[in-house]
């Protein structure tokens, strides 16, 4: 017969206790197997507890199932079960823990036990990790670039002409995600409240949070909305001393890349508005007159700066932007 033996399993923060209890005295001439599975307090974390007894030599039938439920003292919450209900020596127990819709734990313990000799042996646990990214996001307006990914967090649109709002639709990547957009709650698959676009560009903050872990971890998307330009307030050319464009310049580009030369770390820009008599142009900060170079901006060798452009006739601006890139060495 088969005395009382224990075997340990130790997961991390798992600890999982199997035992076979057999008993013969001189007034039961045939002795009854239980198997007992005892669950260690870490356990009680889990909104839900799954203990399942498959068969061994067919890991997909199923031959008892021991618990699922939350576990309220996981070393005495599962009762003693008669062995011969499982029709074999040979099983698998397996352990799924549950949290916020997901699983968040999923192990295996194999028994074959030799004559005598009552093995355990265990397959890996699962780690749980949050799943706190969206699945998709759309603009009511413009187009995202680059094109949208869960695991790119930075994008940028352009507003299509006489367009000055717009808003998102997003979803998570399950339903127990919180969703944010500027810092209000929004529901997945739900337009959000309309953004208005000024003059400037606008940047639009998104979370996803996930809970199921037990701690609230957090992914934050970023989309800059760049208004759409004037009808009649532009600029007709930008030169740089310096460097190279990514793309050749026109008024109804306003979004450019100035590759730095790898020995200079300067630039100035002289812009020319549509209008100089009526214009202003800012660049950086600094306001220019009609035909005057800006001031001499510098980036770090390995950096990148943005640097604003503004035209102004009255309370009408058009706004440009300059990546300095110093990251990319320029042919020029």
């Amino acid at each position: 017969m088969i005395s009382r033996s224990l075997a340990l399993l130790s997961l991390g923060s798992l600890v999982a206790i199997l035992a076979l209890a057999g008993c013969q005295t001189t007034d039961t001439p045939e002795a009854k197997t239980f198997l007992v599975v005892q669950l260690d307090d870490s356990l009680k974390q889990y909104d839900r507890v799954l203990v399942e007894v498959y068969d061994r030599a067919d890991t997909s039938r199923l031959l008892q199932q021991l618990w699922n439920k939350p576990l309220s003292s996981p070393k005495t919450d599962i009762p003693e079960w008669d062995m011969k209900s499982f029709g074999t020596e040979l099983f698998i127990i397996k352990v799924t823990g549950f949290r916020a819709d997901q699983v968040a734990l999923r192990t295996r313990i194999f028994y074959e036990p030799p004559p005598g000799h009552p093995t355990v042996t265990h397959d890996s646990v699962e780690p749980l990790k949050p799943r706190n990214w969206l699945t998709s996001l759309v603009p009511s307006e413009g187009n995202l670039s680059p094109d949208f990914q869960p695991d790119s967090l930075k994008y940028q649109i352009k507003m299509p002409a006489g367009k000055s709002s717009l808003t998102f639709t997003l979803t998570g990547a399950y339903a127990g995600v919180i969703l944010q957009v500027n810092g209000e709650s929004v529901a997945p698959g739900v337009a959000t409240k309309v953004i208005q676009i000024g003059i400037s560009p606008d940047t639009v903050l998104i979370r996803a949070t996930d809970l199921g872990t037990g701690t609230a971890t957090t992914r934050y998307y970023q989309v800059i909305v760049y208004p759409t330009l004037p009808p009649d307030v532009y600029l007709a050319d930008l030169v740089p001393s310096t460097g190279h464009l990514n793309t050749q310049f026109t008024s109804q580009n306003t979004l450019y890349s100035l590759y730095m030369p790898a020995d200079e770390d300067t630039v100035s820009f002289l812009p020319t508005a549509i209008d100089p008599a009526t214009m202003i142009v800012t660049i950086d900060g600094s306001s220019l007159l009609a035909g005057q170079h800006s001031k001499v901006i510098t980036v770090a060798k390995g950096a990148t700066r943005d640097i604003p452009i503004y035209v102004t006739r009255g309370s009408t601006s058009a706004f440009y932007q300059i990546t300095l890139d110093h990251t990319v060495r320029s042919s020029h």
